[in-house]
């Protein structure tokens, strides 16, 4: 009986490019109308060997023979059903009466991996590694077992090892590079990552993985060219080679929008166009991508306010409201703000309406506040609305004004920073119901916040 490489009549070392043009060539012959059992069997080959891990396993497996053909496929079957104990036994069953069976001692690593019996794993990959000093993938299952087990030291040792052996995988590098960062090591994790780009043939498979590492590195590191370079050939290699994955692709929008869309790295914001251009190449990279870059180009806009000398509460309600969250605290910060901005609503009116004008997207991001705040002829009545929520919820707002003072200051002291907005439990005397409301408003606690 033919194995796959014989019915598509390809070598073992034949690429991509070769299964697929094989493949149409053979299926010409061999159609689904006049030649359906061949058809089956060449579509089974081609979806194998199309499929890296498949074609891996398929080559670990393609030599067994009669019962041991037939419990290696009872076992991955029982893997696949998630049960894992009966895969193990019948692994371990193969490994015991056929001790020179590499494939089947492999197959047990993983499956004992799957179990969470790391410490096993380790037994057989080390076993495996002696075996086969030279082999790149036993060596690299190590490391990743090292690493499950968090011994640190010995998987750094062994991702070398791996790297040393196979220059071009990429995943290794990756590793290699995050247990670096993981260990504090931060000088020998930024040399890795010069070494990884040096080695690494950036239109192979697994280079964009590679390459959003390295610009994490060059942001912490304040390297802004090199982290633009990093997403220049990000863009090229994506567009040059169609064996990145759409996957692959978000992945790489994501891990970078991570990076950027933070408080501590505006800065940085102006590389934003280029993250928009991987993120074009593919139209289904997923929504929380798409999501994640209209956040950080939003927070874009707010650093803008920032160096236009907005006041502060006006960049945090933004901030807030951008944020999209639905929760308690969320929903108390962007009270306690309102209430502070009403507070001196003439202080802030400019400014909101500044924000309108030249900032129509952020107006709107929180617009019903805003028209509010611009039009209302009885201010005094929006406070006493958002005081009240605050008050039930045990909470009272810290009034900042435009000019960043706090209410009651005569004038802000220069030598420390303006008090920041949102709000805290209350920490003093229990308010009567007949003492003045702490709100401010002039009215008893009972008619007022306490009602």
């Amino acid at each position: 009986m033919k194995n796959y490489y014989e019915l598509m009549e390809i070598d073992k070392n034949a690429d991509e490019r070769q299964i697929k043009a094989a493949y149409f060539k053979l299926v010409r012959k061999y159609s689904p109308e006049r030649s359906p059992e061949e058809f089956k069997k060449l579509r089974a080959a081609y979806e194998t060997l199309s499929n890296h891990k498949k074609r891996e396993a398929y080559d670990r497996t393609e030599s067994l023979q009669g019962e041991e053909a037939y419990l290696f496929g009872q076992a991955n079957k029982a893997r696949q059903e998630g049960r894992i104990q009966d895969a193990i036994r019948i692994y371990e069953m193969l490994v015991k009466e056929n001790p020179t069976l590499n494939n089947m001692r492999f197959e047990l690593a993983r499956t004992y991996e799957a179990d969470g019996k790391t410490g096993r794993a380790i037994e057989v990959w080390e076993e495996l590694c002696k075996l086969e000093p030279n082999n790149s993938v036993y060596s690299y299952e190590l490391a990743e077992s090292y690493s499950l087990r968090g011994w640190r030291k010995k998987a750094i040792s062994r991702y070398e090892r791996t790297v040393a052996l196979d220059p071009g995988n990429s995943a290794a590098w990756a590793d290699l590079i995050e247990a670096h960062e993981d260990a504090g090591e931060h000088e020998q994790e930024y040399q890795r990552t010069s070494d990884a780009l040096s080695a690494f043939d950036g239109n192979r498979v697994g280079s964009v993985r590679l390459y959003v590492r390295a610009f994490d590195r060059y942001i912490a590191s304040g390297d802004k060219a090199s982290a633009e370079d990093c997403l220049h050939k990000i863009i090229s290699t994506l567009k040059s080679n169609k064996q990145h994955s759409r996957k692959e692709c978000s992945v790489a929008v994501i891990e970078i929008l991570a990076t950027l869309a933070t408080a501590e790295t505006l800065q940085n914001m102006d590389l934003l166009p280029h993250v928009r251009q991987i993120a074009e190449l593919k139209l289904d990279i997923g929504e929380k991508a798409f999501e994640l870059l209209d956040r950080a180009e939003i927070v874009t806009s707010i650093a803008v306010l920032v160096d236009a000398s907005c006041p502060q509460l006006i960049v945090d309600i933004l901030m807030v409201v951008t944020k999209n969250c639905d929760c308690q605290d969320c929903k108390n910060d962007i009270a306690a703000i309102e209430a502070s901005i009403i507070h001196d609503l003439p202080g802030y009116r400019p400014y909101i309406v500044r924000l309108k004008k030249e900032h129509p997207h952020l107006y709107a991001k929180h617009s019903a506040f805003f028209n509010e705040a611009l039009l209302s002829r009885t201010p005094e009545k929006l406070l006493y609305q958002r005081v009240k929520y605050l008050s039930k919820h045990g909470l009272e707002p810290t009034f900042i004004n435009a000019d960043g003072s706090e209410t009651g200051e005569d004038e802000p002291d220069s030598d420390e920073p303006a008090a920041q907005s949102g709000t805290y439990r209350r920490d003093g005397a229990k308010v009567g119901r007949n003492d003045p409301c702490p709100c401010g408003s002039g009215k008893k606690y009972k008619k007022c916040c306490g009602a």
